[in-house]
């Protein structure tokens, strides 16, 4: 999928469900740069997840 992606997207943001990362030691150092919450090698998803509040305003400049 991210194969297909366009240049220039932040994949390093994209992680699995559990919060495990995907691609190794240059995505954990991409997030922890970006200040996302880790733990244990994992994203804490509670935490880094944006509010549904934002995702709503994302959506609707889409329509």
């Amino acid at each position: 999928m991210l194969a297909a992606a366009p240049p220039g997207l932040p994949w390093w943001r994209v992680v699995r469900a559990d919060g495990s990362l995907a691609r190794g030691e240059e995505q954990r150092r991409r997030l922890a740069a970006e200040g996302t919450p880790m733990r244990d090698g994992r994203v804490l998803m509670a935490a880094a997840r944006l509010p549904a509040e934002a995702l709503s305003v994302l959506t609707a400049d889409r329509i």
